[in-house]
């Protein structure tokens, strides 16, 4: 490309932008202005040079003071941003006009053998520079606000890039809180999949130890708005698991021992419950609780064997001692009332020491002594001599029906 294409380029997009702020709006500020400027040098590039630092001076200065009454409102959110969050509080910063491009219309020899150059250069605003820092800075603070680490140090780097702002302290410190709160949320979300991992594969110290340092992350930055994550979910719910399963051992031990007393003491449905909240626990050996629960199920089976067994002799009882004392006589009622006492006597094997079986054997036996004293039975009187065989008690059929 030759230099005369080169600055036909150039002028072209200078006219560009000076037809594009003519057409704007009167009441509206154009973003861009052409300006003329002339510059002196020893040689060409210092006059040039010359000229481009009076086009930015002639482009115009503003000054921005950071104070925190001054609000500003996100395009993107709507959210609205103190000018202390953007530029700092009590800050002063000096914006110039920004040269975009130019074309040298006109040079000249001075009588000193110096040059003299003429330029046309399209100068950026200086109030075009401050939103554009502006923007770039509350479009980060979007960013920060949703997490979205990244993205923010991004927006906060093309503030930075941004001319008259590559200082800018408050763009310093967003950048910093941006680039610290991605640095640890990585940290995090390393410190999470290694804690569960190894309280997952019962590695208990090793859970503990990365459990604790996600809770020291961003504790080391005084900055409030860097993220603490001592308070995230996750974390406290990894931390309540970790708690539990060292307390597991522990636990473990007692359940089992309280287990082998309720056992001892015949309560077995209740040792049943105790070995079952062992076999719960975070352990790894539980031959002691499987055991027992084996043992105390056992003993639960017998016991409602012998309830069963116990409910039914019972109710036979019952009904001999019923009928015993009815006022009827078809009946042995004596041998009725012996029976009586025989089923509540066996129900007694299943369920020893019982009060209402022990009861009733003392009412039955009451009854029986309340009975008339039995009549004597008289001995059987033998038959005579059959005639046909001339003998007593003769067993011939013959002889007893004939």
């Amino acid at each position: 490309m030759t230099r005369f294409h080169f600055f036909g380029c150039l002028m072209a997009s200078i006219s560009m932008l000076a037809n594009a702020a003519r057409s704007q709006d009167a009441g509206a500020a154009p973003d861009a202005r052409v300006i003329r400027a002339v510059g002196h040098g020893a040689t060409f590039r210092q006059a040039e040079e010359d000229a481009l630092q009076r086009a930015t001076r002639q482009g115009g200065t503003t000054t921005v003071r950071g104070r925190r009454e001054t609000e500003v409102r996100s395009v993107d959110t709507g959210e609205s941003y103190s000018f202390s969050d953007i530029y700092g509080e009590n800050t002063v910063t000096e914006v110039h006009g920004q040269v975009i491009g130019h074309e040298i219309s006109d040079t000249q020899r001075t009588a000193e053998g110096g040059w003299e150059i003429t330029i046309e250069a399209a100068v950026r605003t200086p109030e075009a520079l401050q939103r554009d820092f502006q923007n770039h800075i509350m479009k980060g603070m979007d960013q920060f606000r949703l997490e979205r680490y990244p993205a923010a140090m991004a927006s906060f780097e093309d503030a930075l890039k941004v001319p008259n702002f590559h200082e800018n302290r408050q763009a310093r410190i967003w950048l910093y809180r941006a680039t610290k709160s991605e640095r640890n949320k990585t940290a995090y979300a390393a410190l999470i999949n290694a804690a569960t991992a190894h309280l997952n594969a019962g590695r208990l110290g090793e859970a503990r130890t990365a459990v604790n340092d996600i809770f020291k992350i961003g504790n080391d930055d005084e900055d409030y708005l860097i993220k603490k994550y001592g308070d995230d979910a996750a974390a406290r719910e990894l931390l309540r698991r970790v708690n539990a399963a060292e307390d597991g051992p522990a636990r473990y031990e007692a359940l089992v021992r309280e287990g082998n007393r309720l056992l001892g003491e015949g309560r077995c449905a209740e040792a049943v419950q105790q070995f079952q909240l062992a076999m719960n626990e975070n352990v790894r050996n539980k031959i002691d609780a499987e055991i027992g629960s084996r043992d105390a199920n056992e003993c639960l089976r017998r016991q409602i064997d012998n309830e069963r067994q116990y409910q039914e002799w019972m109710r036979k009882g019952d009904e001999d001692l019923g009928r015993g004392k009815r006022p009827i006589t078809m009946y042995d009622k004596r041998q009725v009332l012996e029976n009586a006492i025989t089923s509540y006597s066996t129900a007694m094997r299943f369920k020893p020491n019982d009060p209402v079986a022990q009861a009733k054997i003392r009412e039955a036996e009451a009854a029986i002594h309340a009975l008339p004293p039995p009549t004597p039975r008289q001995p059987p009187q033998p038959r005579p001599p059959c005639r046909r065989h001339k003998r007593p008690n003769c067993s011939d059929i013959k002889c007893i029906f004939g």
